[in-house]
């Protein structure tokens, strides 16, 4: 199937081989050859492996022009290996990962253009870097392909993925929000009193898994993007306040989906004490209240500007800031240790999903003022 990306790669190359077609210059061939090279993936990916390519150009013409009258009554083989090495070492203590083209002038210029080289190598040079600005202008203005709005998208993606698991593992510990802890009577509502706990090997466990799989994957693909983001923001991205913002994403990202794949593996709760439907009722608060700040977030990333404003302050659930008193309830002591492990174990994802939000509204609005 052809995608947006192939067949804008493919119009450039063909604009780039006709432009060579009407031009005087020789050895034109390498316009179209630097953007099939460079033309792939987004600009920040691209802009990586253009400086690679001018770099390895540079780098192997001068080998090749310093080398090659020296060398030229050595034997062959000997001659390019001395050549090829010398190039490698060049290049590792300069820093520079082109060695690729690099080799390629290296024997091209030995074998073929040995005669040229005085313009064989400007040359190449020149259509280098003529293709090199060609593929980055229509990364840029042809179906635009920017590592920046690419990252901010699949985040937006991803964050609405982990507030539809927030709600459901709220739906979990509290089918019927709004519902009183006790009826008039002083009894549990029955609806929810009724609830019990399911077999870990249900379809249910299955989807859960399968979904912590899926948001782990966007996770790591949100990864891999971040170096393409750092080339296009330039000199010092560490230091840049969008760089820093999703780096701290990506860490409350990472913490969000172990407290929603721990929640999943916990049993379905069985509700028969006022102070476990209380509490429970509590943590769903709390994990709504979480998916709603997710949606705010999404919002704000969704808006232009270098660095996303920041949520406006939201309203902490008043019966989460009880939770922990709960758990003191003198009912509990009735149940099992085993289920009380699980309580404190649910109670501590619920906290850590709740503090990795609150934490990183705090950051966010610390890099906003910083930056004003």
């Amino acid at each position: 199937m052809i995608t947006r990306s192939d067949l804008r790669l493919a119009i450039t190359a063909g604009l780039a081989t006709g432009l060579t077609a009407i031009t005087p210059l020789a050895f034109g061939v390498y316009l179209p050859q630097a953007v099939l090279a460079v033309c792939t993936g987004t600009y920040g990916s691209s802009l990586s492996m253009a400086r690679q390519r001018i770099a390895g150009t540079l780098l192997g013409g001068a080998v090749v022009l310093v080398g090659y009258g020296p060398m030229q009554s050595w034997p062959f083989p000997l001659a390019i290996a001395v050549a090829l090495s010398l190039l490698r070492l060049l290049g590792g203590w300069l820093g520079i990962k082109g060695y690729k083209v690099g080799s390629f002038i290296v024997i091209m210029g030995w074998l073929v253009h040995s005669d040229q080289l005085a313009s064989w190598i400007p040359l190449r040079l020149f259509w280098t870097c003529l293709g090199i600005l060609v593929a980055m202008w229509s990364l840029r203005l042809f179906w635009p392909s920017l590592a920046i709005a690419s990252s901010r998208a699949l985040w937006c993606s991803l964050l609405e993925g982990l507030a539809s698991d927030l709600q459901e593992a709220a739906l979990r510990l509290d089918p019927e929000p709004g519902q009183p802890a006790t009826s008039p009577g002083g009894n549990l509502t029955p609806t929810v009193a009724t609830v019990r706990s399911v077999p870990s090997h249900t379809p249910a466990r299955f989807r859960a898994d399968q979904l912590a799989l899926q948001r782990r994957q966007t996770l790591l693909q949100l990864r891999r993007l971040l170096p393409e983001v750092a080339n296009e923001l330039g000199t010092n991205p560490q230091l840049h306040p969008l760089y820093r913002l999703l780096r701290q994403l990506d860490r409350t990202g990472s913490l969000l989906i172990g407290s929603i794949d721990g929640l999943a593996r916990q049993p379905t709760p069985r509700q028969e004490l006022a102070a476990l439907l209380a509490l429970h009722q509590a943590e769903a608060e709390m994990l709504r209240y979480g998916a709603e700040r997710l949606r705010q977030w999404i919002l704000c990333l969704e808006q232009p500007g270098d660095l996303p404003p920041p949520p406006g302050p939201g309203e902490s659930p008043a019966r989460w800031q009880q939770a922990s008193s709960l758990l003191q309830d003198s009912s509990l002591d009735a149940i099992s240790a085993e289920r009380l492990q699980h309580l404190a174990r649910r109670a501590f994802l619920c906290r850590q999903g709740y503090r990795a939000i609150e934490a990183m509204e705090r950051d966010w609005r610390g890099l906003a003022s910083r930056g004003n």
